[in-house]
């Protein structure tokens, strides 16, 4: 017995509790105070069980192996047969050993297969409580859906679709919504077209009978019928059809194919004759071989009154642009002589008349058109530039209508013979003089204001290159002066009255060496009177032409203005200009020794020019002025003798060759 109890206390099963621990309960029933009283937990723990004996009999041994058998029968009975049962300290259930066992729900990392997910939540790290009791959550986390933000396991959230819309989503329109469970998208926005129905929707090109307009020539064919493809996709040209410029057979749009015309010649295209043809891609007809109707050919003949006429009783052949709806007519072929401008007018004619040139003898090929010529009244003029041997057509016809007799005149170019006066190249204050009183109206001025205007032409060559000057200072009456290349030309310039000339003219023409332009001396609205014409170059004063020597020129800056701007002088200087040529290349010294004041002197090339040598005092130190320059043979150079700082006097030009 004691052994038993020494067993069972080693394992930590029993306790033997005093008589002062657990209170003596008497037997109601008995009384008898020899009554063994045994209290034993009504469940025996596997790992602990205590036994609380109160001995009041005399047979302690004998109590006590009834409680030990008693005890290890209940040990028995709680672990199954004896020899197979759990030991209670080594093959129990453990809290922390990673391994759910018993009735733990986890343990450590061991979460028998549950996660944050399978707990109900969206996302995070599941973990096990400390006592293996339950799941620790605090790890897991659950998304909002509605805050328009995809999160976790969502699809979408309200209006953040992720990118997705009906298209990516199989339909062909239409909006695509979320799902108020954010799992799903909501596709009751969507649209999916039908092909086969007769009307394009969404992606489709066309669908059936609707083919959006489009046809065999939209698509580039000539003609057929355009279908669409099954798909709805694209269009099904298997019916279109291409026709084939110059096989001779005239097909779908084309005007003519080949020597097919259709029946058509030059005379049903309204020419006179020739041979019509087919243009190359078939879309109109080639009339190069057809000749004009031309109820008049002069040939090249040229001069005034070169064929005269009436329109009257004439039909109108050839429509003009400039003759307001125009009328009856008169068309003249003209072949070029030479290469150049041509002149054509009506002056002397007996009506409104108004003129064109055509290339051809159709409509759409004019090439000018004038009503009233500057200065011409009611007659026409304009000039053309023809190759030499092109023909072209004039029309001579009314303006809105008017008919009359015409004439024409035709002045071929380079054509001089207008002038009345011819001053070679001089120059000088003034060159020519005269009266326009009894003279005619040569050549119309644009700056005349006026019929009427009379004039008096002078022709005038450039001896040298450069800027010249024409004007009228000096004449009796209200000038105006114009250029002319030549007789029948353009007008290069024109003016009336010149800025502070009062009533007279002036202008500057740039010149070639040789070239030559006629001055038509007029009066502004038909004024007559005494004319002095003076010609000068723009800035040059005198011209020594290749003079060298002591005192090759001389005279006096009073009174003179400032022509040219000296880098020396310092400003404000007035100056006397001499143009001279070097005879030589050498080098060449100019001064003013002799002079009776402070001068200065420069060298250019060119009126407007700055110096490219300038010189106030010379190196012996008198006020006079000196410099030296290389020069070659017929090289211009423009002298301009001043004073400094704006000093005035007599001066003396000095040039030696050396």
């Amino acid at each position: 017995m004691r052994s038993k109890l020494a067993y069972l206390t080693a394992l930590g099963m029993l306790t033997v509790a005093c008589s002062d621990d657990i209170p003596a309960t008497p037997d109601s029933s008995t009384g008898d105070d020899d009554t063994t009283t045994t209290t034993t937990s009504p469940t025996v723990d596997p790992t602990t069980t205590t036994v609380t004996a109160t001995d009041t009999m005399a047979d302690t041994d004998t109590a006590t192996d009834t409680m030990v058998d008693t005890t290890m029968g209940s040990l028995d009975s709680s672990s199954g047969s004896g020899s197979s049962g759990s030991d209670s300290s080594s093959g129990g259930p453990s809290c922390g050993d990673d391994v759910a066992e018993g009735d733990e729900v986890c343990d450590g990392s061991d979460l028998a297969g549950e996660d944050c997910i399978s707990q109900g939540f969206d996302a995070g790290m599941l973990a096990c409580a400390a006592d293996c009791s339950d799941f620790d959550a605090s790890g897991c986390v659950s998304f909002m859906c509605g805050n328009d933000v995809i999160e976790g396991m969502e699809t979408c959230d309200g209006s953040d679709l992720g990118g997705e819309d009906c298209i990516s989503q199989g339909f062909d329109a239409g909006a695509l919504g979320c799902d108020p469970g954010c799992m799903a998208f909501d596709i009751t926005g969507c649209v999916s077209f039908m092909c086969g129905n007769d009307v394009i929707e969404g992606m489709e090109t066309c669908d059936g009978t609707d083919l959006g307009g489009q046809d065999c020539i939209g698509q580039g064919f000539d003609a057929g019928t355009l279908g669409c493809d099954p798909g709805c996709m694209a269009f099904d040209t298997s019916g279109c059809i291409a026709f084939m410029c110059g096989n001779g057979v005239i097909e779908g749009a084309e005007v003519c194919d080949g020597a097919n015309l259709g029946g058509e010649t030059c005379v049903t295209q309204g020419f006179g004759g020739g041979m019509l043809g087919c243009d190359v891609a078939c879309a109109a007809y080639d009339t190069t071989g057809c000749t004009c109707l031309a109820e008049e050919d002069i040939g090249s003949s040229t001069g005034p009154a070169v064929t005269s006429g009436s329109t009257v009783a004439e039909d109108d052949t050839l429509p003009i642009s400039c003759a307001a709806g125009g009328g009856a007519d008169h068309v003249i072929s003209f072949t070029a002589a030479v290469a150049g401008d041509h002149t054509f007018d009506t002056f002397g004619s007996g009506y409104d008349t108004a003129l064109a040139i055509f290339t051809l003898c159709a409509a759409g090929a004019e090439l000018a058109c004038n009503d009233d010529a500057l200065g011409g009244g009611l007659q026409s003029e304009l000039t053309v530039n023809l190759a030499a041997g092109q023909t072209v057509f004039v029309v001579v016809d009314g303006f809105s209508g008017d008919i009359g007799d015409w004439v024409l005149n035709i002045t071929p170019p380079g054509d001089l013979s207008c002038a009345e006066e011819d001053v070679g190249g001089a120059l000088g204050t003034p060159v020519t003089s005269g009266s326009t009183v009894g003279e005619d109206d040569t050549l119309g001025q644009s700056c005349g204001a006026g019929a009427g205007v009379v004039d008096h032409v002078v022709l005038f060559t450039a001896p040298f290159a450069g800027d010249f000057v024409f004007d009228t200072f000096g004449s009796g009456y209200d000038t105006a002066l114009a250029a002319f290349g030549d007789c029948g030309g353009p007008e290069l310039a024109c003016n009336d009255d010149a800025a502070g000339g009062g009533l007279q003219s002036e202008m500057v023409l740039t010149l070639a060496a040789g070239e030559s332009v006629l001055m038509a001396v007029g009066g502004f609205n038909g004024a007559t009177g005494d004319w002095v014409l003076n010609i000068g170059l723009a800035c040059i004063e005198t011209d020594i032409g290749s003079s060298v020597g002591a005192a090759v020129a001389m005279g006096t800056t009073v009174g003179e203005d400032e022509d040219l701007t000296q880098s020396c002088a310092g400003g404000g200087s007035v100056d006397h200009v001499v143009r001279f040529v070097a005879p030589v290349t050498t080098s060449y010294v100019f001064d003013t020794f002799g002079s009776t004041y402070d001068t200065a002197l420069s060298l250019h090339d060119g009126c407007g020019l700055a110096d490219f040598a300038c010189n106030d005092d010379e190196a012996g130190g008198s006020l006079q002025s000196e410099l030296q320059t290389n020069l070659v043979a017929g090289q211009e150079v423009l002298i301009a003798v001043s004073g400094f700082s704006g000093a005035t006097g007599d001066w003396i030009l000095n040039i030696t060759q050396l």
